[in-house]
């Protein structure tokens, strides 16, 4: 007979994930993640598994949240008429994060942290980098369609640049890298695809 829970399964998970944002993997203690989520060492074997498979759950939670967060932010600005190459600027690196504690991306540093082999864990982070080259590439076929970006490169190229700055600038982040010489990094990037010497309209055009 299984037990009635008395806790928002969802709601710990996010706590969780903040603390393996916060702390990485092998930092956070099981003591750490039964504090963070405020249950029990049973609890969390019975609802989530063990340490590698609740990190496994709080990854999948971030990928999927950060994706459809992402999407939506790309969605409001371009309704807003926002230029696609002032999103893609952004996206490579939109300045320091508002939580002091979080630093960098939860799936740049997992893969600098486990560097053993994990199946699973190397699928949701492939989704991940799926998804963002899916919009990075939305928003470069945007910019090549107004006139913002060249297109003496193929769209794929483009958006491989792109994705390997963004993640490169993570990185670096991870490693306390200064704030200036980020952005620095990131207008470099964008310079390099802009279309020269021609003004355009911002893109009108709304997400497929």
């Amino acid at each position: 007979m299984s037990r009635t829970k008395n806790f928002d399964e969802m709601k710990v998970l996010h706590k969780i994930l903040l603390l393996f944002r916060q702390k990485g993997y092998h930092q956070a203690s099981l003591e750490d993640i039964l504090r963070s989520g405020g249950i029990s060492k049973q609890s969390m074997y019975d609802t989530y598994g063990d340490k590698r498979q609740v990190f496994l759950k709080a990854f999948r939670l971030y990928r999927e949240e950060s994706v459809k967060a992402l999407f939506d932010l790309v969605q409001e600005e371009l309704n807003k008429e926002v230029s696609a190459i002032d999103i893609l600027r952004n996206m490579i690196f939109p300045g320091k994060t508002p939580d002091e504690t979080v630093k960098g991306c939860l799936m740049i540093n997992t893969m600098i942290e486990l560097k053993e082999k994990d199946d699973e864990i190397s699928i949701e982070i492939n989704k991940l980098l799926l998804s963002l080259a899916e919009i990075i590439r939305l928003l470069v076929k945007r910019g090549q369609m107004n006139g913002e970006i060249t297109d003496r490169l193929p769209v794929d190229h483009i958006t491989e640049v792109l994705l390997n700055t963004r993640n490169g600038i993570q990185v670096n982040q991870h490693y306390e890298m200064p704030l200036d010489m980020m952005h620095n990094i990131a207008n470099w990037t964008i310079d390099l695809i802009r279309v020269k010497n021609r003004k355009f309209p911002a893109p009108s055009i709304s997400p497929a």
